[in-house]
C-alpha cells in the first residue's frame, strides 16, 4: 500500500520530526526517490539518491513513504473508519 498524500497535507496530522529520515518521492523537475532531512511548512530538504545531493523542495511536492500503521492513524485522524489491514489481506494475491 502506497501513500499518495503530499507532505503539506500531512503536517497537521503527523509530527514533522517523526518523518525525518523517511524515504519519499520528491518532484524536482521530475519525481525522484530521496530521504527527508528537514521539514518546514513551505520547504522540505530531501537528499536525492540519483544526484547524491540535498535539495530544498516545496513541501507540497514531497510524498513520504508511510508504514501501514501510520496510514491507519491518518485515516482515524480524518474520521475515516476503515480496516486497512483487512482490505490489504482481502486484495492480496
Amino acid at each position: 500500500v502506497k501513500n499518495v498524500c503530499k507532505l503539506s497535507s500531512l503536517i497537521g496530522i503527523l509530527q514533522p520530526h517523526d518523518l525525518i529520515g523517511s524515504l519519499a518521492l520528491a518532484k524536482w523537475n521530475s519525481w525522484y526517490l530521496g530521504k527527508i532531512t528537514s521539514i518546514s511548512t513551505e520547504w522540505t530538504s530531501v537528499y536525492l539518491f540519483d544526484f547524491e545531493k540535498e535539495e530544498q523542495i516545496p513541501t507540497q511536492k514531497v510524498i513520504p513513504n508511510l508504514h501501514k500503521t501510520v496510514l491507519q492513524q491518518i485515516l482515524q485522524a480524518r474520521n475515516i473508519y476503515f480496516d486497512l489491514s483487512k482490505a490489504i489481506k482481502k486484495h492480496s494475491l
